[in-house]
């Protein structure tokens, strides 16, 4: 998986493009459900594909090259 919670004093999580490696910071709060996570990405142009069953996320840059 590659949204992950941040951990040593943050709350929050990390997304990362499984296609460039660039990745971004969400503040949100870890008691939110994951579906928020995932809304709040979508927002800033991040995008969920199912990839050999696998789900993989696509930065707004990625999205941009496809």
């Amino acid at each position: 998986m590659t949204i992950e919670k941040v951990e040593g004093g943050f709350t929050g999580y990390d997304i990362t493009c499984d296609n460039c490696g660039e990745s971004e910071y969400l503040d949100i709060e870890w008691e939110n459900p994951f579906s928020a996570v995932v809304a709040e990405a979508k927002e800033l142009g991040w995008k969920s594909v199912r990839v050999n069953g696998e789900w993989e996320h696509r930065c707004p840059r990625c999205q941009e090259k496809s």
